[in-house]
């Protein structure tokens, strides 16, 4: 997929996008990477919900 330069080439890389796009591991890694992103905006949305309060505590 690389050369000895280790830079892949234009069809390698189509390959690899159309692996991605079309086929049942793509979809399976896109439904993986979303539950990641959205495991990520909860844990980040929590943290500044119970972090607001002492925020705010601190600046009186």
């Amino acid at each position: 997929m690389v050369d000895d330069k280790k830079i892949m080439r234009n069809e390698a890389l189509e390959y690899c996008i159309r692996e991605l796009m079309e086929n049942e591991k793509g979809k399976e890694i896109k439904i993986n990477a979303m539950q990641w992103k959205n495991l990520a905006i909860e844990a980040v949305s929590e943290v500044m919900f119970l972090g607001l309060p002492v925020y705010f505590e601190g600046i009186h």
